[in-house]
């Protein structure tokens, strides 16, 4: 029930549950809810910006599967770990997660914990300073994105291929990154339509379409964001047919702003912080269906 909460963004309410669970679950002893519920709690705290009650709660958590034994768990947790702390740029401590992970992952020994520690060595490389190094990190993404991936961890390279692209776009104003990014969300959105996950197709849709704006293709965002609404309706996908609706009545506002902004011969990066990309691709970033689950 929380994580319902959790996905409608209803933060306070799946703490509520979470902890109400997690307390029930420590009074009978049973350790693998109490891992689920820690994982969960530590969400919730990621998602309000408490950087250290998230992570130390995720370390309850790799505690927990580390005494069990379960090294797929332990993996996966502490490549959440990796992630959070290379989203707050904390990647000497990313590193020390990257460490845990390879070690493990020796002993694991199965393709698909292979495929995430060399995914887990290229977000190491896409938080550098150094031109070569965030290069070497978007080879590894492609590489990967090439291989047989299932397709939570097919998603999870995109996401973070795309967060690398978007940086560079921002940086450089190169098309080159915009054209691969808009290839990537596209990806998504075929994804979600072959595991029928419609929040991701719609989340997916919802970003393309702002990415469109940058292209001034305004007929496209319109149809992509009508794509998307009707997905949502008839999904019963309120919440996000509230937001592509709210996109929608934004959308002359967008027009009017961007066009004035192109009598000025603005850059893609001048474009994008019109548009607020960086804060529209956290957005799906921060979905439950996008969060990183590793089933083998």
């Amino acid at each position: 029930m929380a994580d319902i909460y959790l996905e409608k963004g209803e933060l306070d309410k799946a703490l509520e549950l979470s902890e109400e669970s997690l307390k029930f679950n420590m009074q009978i002893g049973a350790k693998r809810d109490i891992a689920i519920n820690c994982d969960l709690i530590s969400t919730v705290y990621e998602r309000k910006g408490s950087f250290k009650k998230a992570l130390n709660y995720r370390e309850k958590t790799i505690k927990i599967y580390t005494e069990l034994g379960n090294k797929t768990h332990l993996t996966d947790s502490l490549y959440r770990n990796l992630i959070l702390a290379s989203n707050y740029n904390k990647m000497d401590l990313a590193k020390e997660y990257y460490n845990r992970i390879e070690m493990i992952v020796e002993e694991i020994d199965h393709k698909n914990y292979k495929q995430l520690t060399l995914l887990a060595e290229g977000v190491i490389l896409k938080g550098s300073k150094e031109t070569r190094d965030r290069d070497r990190a978007e080879l590894i993404f492609d590489h990967l994105l090439q291989e047989d991936v299932k397709y939570m961890l097919r998603i999870e390279i995109l996401l973070q291929l795309s967060d690398l692209l978007l940086f560079e776009l921002k940086a450089t104003s190169n098309e080159r990154y915009l054209s691969k990014l808009q290839k990537n969300i596209s990806n998504l959105v075929d994804i979600g339509m072959e595991n029928n996950i419609p929040l991701i197709v719609v989340e997916s849709l919802w970003f393309k379409s702002q990415l469109s704006l940058l292209n001034l293709d305004f007929d496209k965002t319109r149809e992509l964001l009508t794509q998307a609404l009707n997905i949502a309706e008839d999904k019963g996908l309120n919440h996000l047919a509230l937001k592509v609706t709210r996109s929608k009545e934004e959308l002359i506002r967008r027009i009017i702003e961007l066009e004035n902004l192109e009598l000025a011969s603005p850059s893609l990066s001048e474009k994008m912080e019109l548009i607020d990309i960086d804060k529209g691709f956290k957005e799906i970033k921060s979905s439950e269906m996008f969060q990183f689950k590793q089933n083998i």
